[in-house]
């Protein structure tokens, strides 16, 4: 397993996205992907804590995807590590069931402090600090298959058989503040005539998601957080990943690849009917008539 722990005495964590500093004032950027946009020096002084804190801050915290990929593996290292840990400091999560995953982890509420103020300023008699487990470019996130395989061990029940009902699903992102299928309608109703179930993320619990992933044989979804669950999914499912033509990344194609997953995708068109501030946040319009020649392309029949 790569990744490198380090302790760092007397070391602080600063602000809600949990910039790591030194006793020497510096930043350790590559740690949580923050900056610090203040003068250290100048910063009030920390409440100080006699405890070794772990360190499970990101930038990234209140995202699902980056929660199960960047955060809890770390525990790995640092368990790895033998370094007993008194406390844990995360960033404040976004609304998924993120203390679900801590509890199945064996790491009680009681046990974690939560960066979530701007002003959150901590200084430990031992602060323990990993390596980020991703490999970002400016257009590559690669991620390590341990991390996959960690997660898909810690969070599969292995004695909850698959369910019949959840062969065929399509995740929705109706519900979500951006890349919304516009004409979701018209795509929901050719996916039914092939008996697909319509499956919406944000109303289960991680465990709910992880066993419709491992029950289905077809996904269909657009570009999204939820598809982090594919490390649940059984090798030779089909996924079909539906892309904004403004934001195309290429991290769920390398986790289909790590799961031995039939990978299939589609660049949609543009829908600028809500135009927001950033191309990754763009609402798209499918070309149904293509997810249907997708389809019989990889084989799946109607039903």
């Amino acid at each position: 397993m790569p990744g490198k722990v380090a302790v760092i005495p007397n070391g602080r964590v600063w602000g809600d996205k949990g910039v790591v500093i030194t006793p020497d004032h510096k930043v350790l950027k590559s740690v949580t992907r923050a900056v610090i946009d203040k003068e250290i020096k100048s910063l009030p002084g920390p409440r100080i804590t006699r405890k070794t804190v772990g360190v499970l801050t990101f930038k990234y915290t209140h995202n699902y995807f980056h929660w199960m990929m960047d955060v809890l593996p770390r525990i790995q290292l640092i368990r790895k590590s033998g370094i007993p840990i008194d406390r844990y400091i995360i960033s404040k999560p976004g609304s998924f069931p993120y203390e679900e995953t801590l509890d199945r982890l064996g790491i009680p509420m009681k046990k974690v402090w939560i960066a979530d103020s701007p002003e959150f300023h901590m200084e430990a008699n031992r602060l323990v600090v990993t390596d980020t487990l991703s490999r970002w470019g400016s257009h590559s996130h690669v991620y390590p298959q341990w991390a996959c395989d960690f997660i898909r061990d810690q969070f599969l029940d292995p004695n909850k058989k698959p369910s019949r009902a959840y062969e065929r699903i399509y995740i929705s992102r109706t519900h979500a503040s951006r890349r919304r299928i516009t004409n979701e309608d018209a795509l929901i109703r050719l996916l039914q005539k092939y008996g697909f179930r319509c499956i919406y993320p944000e109303q289960l619990s991680q465990a709910e998601q992880a066993h419709i992933f491992h029950s289905a044989k077809v996904i269909v979804s657009p570009h999204g957080a939820a598809l982090t669950n594919l490390v649940f999914a059984k090798p030779g499912t089909t996924l079909l990943e539906l892309f904004s033509p403004k934001y195309v990344r290429e991290y769920y194609w390398i986790i289909s690849s790590y799961m031995k997953l039939n990978y299939y995708y589609l660049i949609g068109d543009r829908d600028l009917t809500h135009r927001p501030e950033k191309e990754l946040a763009e609402d798209m319009k499918i070309d149904v008539t293509s997810v249907k020649e997708l389809l019989q392309k990889a084989g799946i029949d109607r039903r």
